[in-house]
């Protein structure tokens, strides 16, 4: 045991090709950069179920891709605790962290070298011992992670071949070839043409997986998301059903926009548009 980790039996078999989701928890969270720096998150609290789609919501600088990292374990928590199925995730070692956690960031791939299959094959590396090559378990998992994000015809180009949306999807094929139990997103549909944007949200939503996802299109998150956290100046706005958060009121005074709310007639669900006061 080293740096107060403790080492618990893996939950994720190689063999094991489904996904399944874990409970996550963030009790009383702030976060600050430095001593004596201000905070940049505040107070966070929430739970998502296992295989719950958790949005998160929020203008420009709310503290939205801080607190992701947190849950990804890139940021340690200044204050209070984040935890996976009951267990702080400082207690975590690296690699068992990222048997339990995969995230999907906004910065661009720095693997330029790698073709597609190279680069999601990266997600197998948790699995692996030592610094043994992937096996046929690995490959089964990368073909169909390949098959699921329809990158088989382009598995041999080089990703710097590839266009902004392309690459995201090849991201995302990575994270879930990691076969983790929370999948972290953020602003996932950056880059995407309207096509694939609408695939990657059903697909995420119908995954066993607990998502946790940054999203701009307020919208989409009405329509995709179970839970929704609502956030400004790094402080919880709001926190619960989409439908009880995602309110003109609310809205309005996170965003400092006027919220005009209507109904969809083919389906009736709510739908929001903006314009500046």
């Amino acid at each position: 045991m080293m740096d107060g980790q403790i080492f618990f039996p893996d939950q994720t078999s190689s063999e094991d090709h489904s996904f399944q989701g874990s409970q996550l928890s963030a009790q009383d969270v702030d976060f600050r950069p430095a001593r004596g720096a201000p905070r940049l998150i505040q107070d966070i609290q929430l739970e998502v179920n296992p295989g719950e789609f958790l949005a998160i919501v929020g203008p420009n600088g709310a503290g939205k891709s801080t607190l992701l990292r947190m849950i990804y374990g890139f940021y340690r928590p200044s204050k209070g605790s984040i935890k996976i199925d009951g267990v702080d995730i400082k207690r975590f070692s690296s690699r068992q962290l990222a048997r339990r956690v995969a995230a999907v960031l906004q910065e661009k791939p720095a693997q330029f070298a790698l073709n597609v299959e190279e680069a999601v094959a990266l997600g197998r590396i948790p699995h692996r011992s030592g610094f043994s090559n992937h096996d046929s378990s690995d490959q089964i998992k990368i073909q169909e992670t390949l098959t699921l994000l329809e990158l088989e015809t382009m598995r041999t180009r080089p990703l710097n071949e590839l266009s902004g949306g392309e690459r995201q999807r090849v991201m995302l094929a990575r994270a879930l070839a990691q076969q983790p139990r929370i999948l972290v997103l953020d602003e996932p549909t950056n880059h995407l043409d309207i096509r694939f944007k609408l695939k990657m949200l059903k697909l995420l939503k119908q995954l066993n997986l607990t998502v946790i996802c940054s999203l701009h299109e307020l919208n989409s998150a009405l329509e995709f998301a179970d839970k929704v956290l609502l956030i400004a100046d790094g402080k919880m706005l709001a926190f619960g059903d989409p439908t009880e958060v995602l309110t003109a009121e609310k809205l309005s005074l996170a965003f400092d926009v006027e919220v005009i709310p209507d109904r969809l007639q083919n389906c009736g669900r709510v739908h929001f548009s903006f314009a500046v006061p």
